[in-house]
């Protein structure tokens, strides 16, 4: 059974990036947070993180992941990562991946 603290765990983690390390992940989806054996969520992959919030380099990430703002070069900011961690919970609580169609 799924941790009730595994988006929290997430949630906390890009908190963390964002407000203490100063990075942005810009590639967080379902394949990228990934959960440890005591049912923790963890933030993995980090190719396209972005340090110190630079959004100059060309749109990084998942196509089918990238929130709105960043399909048109906007700069990248915490709010992206609220669209990215909607994508979790759907993995999580529908059971499969957000752009499957039936």
């Amino acid at each position: 059974m799924l941790s009730p603290f595994l988006l929290y765990d997430i949630a906390r983690g890009m908190v963390y990036l964002h407000d203490v390390a100063g990075v942005i992940h810009t590639d967080l989806k379902p394949g990228n947070a990934l959960v440890t054996s005591d049912w923790r969520g963890v933030v993995t992959e980090f190719r396209f993180a972005l340090l110190g919030g630079d959004g100059t380099a060309p749109v990084p990430g998942t196509l089918w992941y990238l929130p709105p703002e960043r399909l048109v070069h906007s700069e990248p900011a915490n709010k992206s990562s609220d669209f990215s961690i909607t994508t979790i919970k759907h993995a999580i609580t529908k059971g499969g991946d957000v752009y499957a169609f039936e």
